[in-house]
């Protein structure tokens, strides 16, 4: 390994252990302007485009947090246009059912209770996974054809000649089609074109890579970015893990009707719409919960309570594991939520309360009584539980972890707590008082995070000002990073602190990304190194590097990283990869640096 290369582990090394105070103050005048837009865009947003800090400054950092705030009145259609290729996110849960059909709704139509569907494309998706369930061996009928053939053909036809194809003898074309064959197969296709082609092979690995896709979109494009930062901050307080049953296609509605929408809304809204979601209930088995004296329960003995949800209510959503409820309160909870279930969850997937598996009597939750009253009993829990103090601060702290450092001040936690319960737990109006808080803008707070694998991945996206054709190589970078998109399986979600994404391993993964990121060996995504250095050649090192530390890291560098790239860029031979621009490994350099690394 090359002296340069030796010094770029260093530095992303270093990051572990944190570098803020090698960072320079911020200094009165202008300098403190630029400083807190550049602040504000590291903490309510995933980090700063090209020319966003500028944008920030002139309109004002207080005028644009309050805009942020606000997200309705921001014009998103730039953003709208890049997603309207991912038609299936924006269907309802029976539509998303009827194209990307589970194994038991295929099940019925193999025995003929559900008929086929008749559309040609949807009807080839069905015969494809019929034909993968059966066995059916590859070749068996029909012409034979080879993927050199097909891809050879204009795009128009390719698709025609494949959907005519026997449905056993277009699955194995579809599986062999890896690697650069895959990309000969979709090249010219549309973008529902490809779609199809996912989904004729796998219809649940076709839908998960539309949601990260258009989640990895909106986090890098979206205007509305305090709005997508908060989204992800719901995704992980209210975790659900995909790859449990049919909760693939349960999740779109839970991120985008339930967390996205009630997202700067009342905490009360959200957790209702949560605590009704089908992806959450059959996630955390409620969907299964009867009473003991139920009327399921006296005709089926195997059906009994389940108190994963409850428990996940009381110990992750609401109270914290700290705030001194009992096993007995579970038990109550669970006992107030049986009933809420979902309708046939692999064919229908809709929410209901079934009374028939409903617990019948009085409960005694932290020592308040609740009244026998059916599906309003689990209301009454969800009103006594977000309106509690402990919420307010289990919230407080959360969001305070979040937007300001792992071990936010207590005073500071507290403020917000008291904001909190004060406005009915309105989180728009915590969020008010935590980014106009003093502890917010302390220069102690400045870098005092490190960056989850996500906030790395866009942020960088971000600030080389990536073009992004296809968000795959993203989604496939955090995968290696260890935080793949709604892939924790446990309920408590990915850690936000630094000691959970510090490790030397996980170290090396960021700075391969960023090397990737840098050169251009990300399939889908596009960097111009020369234009983040705003045209100077690497010929002009000095100029190149005064350009790029600016525009990567608002020209807060450590003297260990301004001296990485100064050799980097000092001697042509020591290039990320032959004949590659110097410009590259410098932009690696800084995205790896421990700067860059904390926001």
């Amino acid at each position: 390994m090359n002296r340069v290369l030796r010094s770029c582990l260093a530095v992303a090394l270093a990051s572990a252990a944190g570098c803020a105070g090698s960072l320079p103050a911020p200094r009165p005048g202008g300098q403190d302007d630029r400083l807190a837009a550049a602040h504000a865009l590291d903490r309510l947003a995933f980090g700063a485009r090209p020319g966003d800090r500028e944008r920030v400054e002139r309109m004002g950092v207080d005028r644009w947090i309050d805009l942020q705030l606000h997200p309705e009145r921001i014009d998103e259609r730039a953003l709208e246009e890049r997603l309207a290729r991912f038609r299936a996110l924006e269907l309802g849960g029976q539509e998303l059912l009827a194209r990307y059909p589970t194994r038991p709704l295929l099940q019925d139509v193999s025995r003929g209770e559900r008929p086929m569907p008749g559309d040609p494309s949807l009807r080839a998706i069905y015969e494809d996974q019929l034909a993968g369930e059966q066995g059916a061996e590859a070749g068996a009928t029909g012409p034979a054809v080879t993927l050199e053939e097909l891809a050879d053909l204009p795009a128009a036809e390719r698709l025609r000649r494949l959907l005519a194809l026997p449905p056993s003898v277009r699955l194995e074309l579809l599986r062999e089609a890896r690697g650069p064959a895959r990309r000969r197969l979709l090249d010219g296709l549309e973008p529902e074109e490809r779609d199809l082609l996912a989904a004729l092979e796998s219809p649940r690995r076709a839908l998960a890579e539309q949601a990260a896709q258009a989640r990895l979109l909106r986090d890098v494009y979206a205007e509305r970015q305090l709005l997508e930062v908060m989204t992800d901050f719901w995704l992980n307080h209210f975790n659900v893990y995909a790859e449990k049953g049919p909760d693939r296609w349960l999740l779109v509605e839970l991120e985008r009707d339930v967390l996205r929408a009630h997202a700067l809304g009342r905490f009360r809204d959200l957790l209702g719409a949560t605590a009704r979601s089908p992806a959450m209930l059959f996630y955390l088995d409620n969907w299964l919960s009867a009473g003991p004296s139920s009327l399921r329960a006296r005709r089926h003995p195997g059906a009994g309570l389940n108190e994963n949800y409850a428990r996940e209510l009381l110990e992750l959503h609401t109270l914290g594991a700290e705030a001194g409820y009992t096993q007995r309160d579970v038990v109550e909870v669970a006992r107030c939520f049986t009933g809420w279930t979902i309708e046939r969850p692999f064919k229908e997937g809709r929410f209901v309360f079934d009374p028939r598996m409903h617990d019948p009597g009085d409960k005694l939750l932290l020592g308040h009584r609740i009244a026998p009253g059916g599906e309003q009993e689990g209301e009454e829990v969800l009103d006594l539980l977000a309106r509690d103090p402990r919420t307010a601060r289990r919230i407080a702290l959360k969001l305070a972890e979040r937007f300001v450092s792992d071990d936010p001040p207590d005073a500071l936690v507290e403020r917000l707590a008291r904001r909190f319960t004060a406005s009915d737990g309105d989180v728009r109006a915590v969020l008010v008082e935590l980014f106009h808080a003093p502890e917010f803008w302390d220069p102690s707070s400045r870098r005092a995070k490190l960056k989850t694998p996500l906030e790395l991945v866009v942020s960088a996206a971000r600030a080389s000002g990536a073009e992004v054709e296809d968000a795959g190589a993203l989604a496939a970078a955090l995968g290696r990073m260890g935080m793949p998109l709604y892939g924790m399986a446990t309920p408590n979600g990915w850690a936000w602190t630094a000691a959970a994404w510090g490790g030397p391993g996980a170290l090396l993964e960021r700075f391969a990304f960023a090397r990737a990121l840098a050169t251009n060996r990300l399939p889908g995504v596009r960097v111009a190194p020369g234009q983040l250095a705003g045209g100077e050649p690497a010929a002009a090192p000095e100029a190149a590097q005064a350009r790029l530390e600016e525009g990567l890291l608002a020209g807060e560098v450590s003297r260990s990283t301004h001296a990485a790239v100064a050799e980097a860029l000092a001697d042509p031979r020591r290039r990320p990869r032959p004949g590659g621009d110097p410009l590259e490994l410098a932009v690696a350099l800084l995205l790896s640096s421990p700067e860059f690394q904390r926001r």
